[in-house]
């Protein structure tokens, strides 16, 4: 299930009058797939959720081996670790931060969405490009072109090198150009 869909369903069972606890515990009741910090704001002292005393999620998580994880969802689970943090120390009311932080996943999902489907396209265009020779190469023997005057030893075998030196460096310029962009839209 999605971070902000587990933010949004907490934040409305506080809205109703659930306690902390209680709110965290029902929602993530049945979902094993539910990451291990969101299980951890869970762990709440009945009582006092505010100034600072009250969350064991920090003993929780340290108590914990998480492996490091990266990408939309981890960070994602960061900030809503974090936000409700925030919302304890300060004694903000966490279903509004909640909802805000659910909001904020839900933009940065469609923004990662949107990158994926920006990067199709070049990925398309490296993969065709790769290709391409071969196709040339078969098209032109259905033609009735003789593709071993490329083993000739002479022009055709410098033409051979260069064609796969020029289809080398295209593919990894290519791929160097989509990680940049993946790197640079991810930050």
């Amino acid at each position: 299930m999605p971070v902000g869909a587990l933010l949004v369903e907490v934040a409305a069972r506080l809205r109703t009058g659930a306690a902390i606890t209680t709110a965290w515990e029902q929602t993530l009741r049945d979902r094993p797939d539910a990451p291990a910090e969101l299980t951890a704001l869970g762990q709440v002292d009945s009582g006092a959720f505010g100034a600072g005393a009250g969350w064991k999620g920090d003993r929780v998580l340290s108590g914990r081996r998480q492996a490091a994880r990266t990408g939309p969802r981890a960070e994602a689970v960061a900030g809503a670790v974090a936000a409700v943090r925030v919302a304890e120390h300060l004694g903000a009311p966490l279903a509004d931060v909640l909802d805000s932080c659910a909001q904020g996943v839900a933009e940065a999902e469609e923004a990662a969405s949107s990158r994926r489907t920006a990067l199709a396209a070049p990925r398309a265009t490296a993969r065709l490009l790769t290709w391409l020779p071969a196709a040339g190469l078969l098209m032109g023997a259905a033609l009735g072109a003789d593709p071993m005057v490329l083993l000739d030893g002479d022009w055709g075998t410098a033409c051979l090198l260069s064609g796969v030196v020029l289809l080398v460096l295209g593919y990894r310029w290519t791929s160097t150009l989509v990680r940049a962009a993946e790197r640079t839209g991810s930050r």
